[in-house]
């Protein structure tokens, strides 16, 4: 998996064999043309991140910081030897825990996020709806939430979110929120 613009353009980002369902490079590159050309002072989160391919395009096109969360220890070995082998530890933060937990942890200490990207292993009733129901308190007041799922198995919405769009690709579906009138 490559990626696929900016000063990071064209570098391969491994992908622990196993361990991760990465999003395809296709749904990667037409999901950041839907998110815009500006990355500029962006923070990003990368909920489930796996290789972590999204947190270093959004690095690459420009976001001031990316942080990135998994519960696996060796998938998130592999994360921070990819920046430091793409020389941007700076920007990038990883996390280890259950996503939903993490999110609590990030709002109580004040974090928000202008985009935060949730890929976790398709399963109904799985960590997708349990990490939605908390992610709006470390959402930006203008921020977006993406969640990627299988087409035909939505996640179940919050209250705090409202849906904004969704794309198909495939058997892929991304689902666009923003804070729901009246959740700030």
């Amino acid at each position: 998996m490559r990626i696929v613009a900016g000063t990071l353009r064209g570098r391969l980002v491994p992908v622990p064999p196993g361990e991760v369902r990465p999003t395809a490079q296709r749904v990667r590159e037409a999901l950041m043309s839907i998110l815009g050309p500006e990355w500029e002072g962006r923070r990003v989160l990368d909920g489930f991140c796996g290789s972590g391919a999204f947190g270093f395009e959004a690095v690459s096109r420009g976001a001031e910081h990316a942080t990135l969360i998994d519960d696996n220890a060796r998938v998130l070995r592999q994360v921070d030897a990819t920046a430091r082998a793409f020389g941007v530890t700076a920007q990038v933060r990883t996390l280890r825990g259950d996503v939903a937990h993490v999110l609590e942890q990030l709002a109580k200490a004040g974090e928000r996020f202008d985009i935060v990207f949730l890929d976790p292993p398709y399963a109904p009733n799985g960590p997708l709806d349990s990490a939605l129901a908390g992610v709006a308190k470390v959402l930006g007041t203008y921020g977006t939430v993406v969640a990627e799922h299988p087409d035909g198995t939505p996640p179940v919405d919050p209250p705090t979110l409202r849906v904004t769009g969704q794309r198909r690709y495939g058997d892929t579906a991304l689902r666009f929120y923003q804070h729901a009138p009246g959740a700030l």
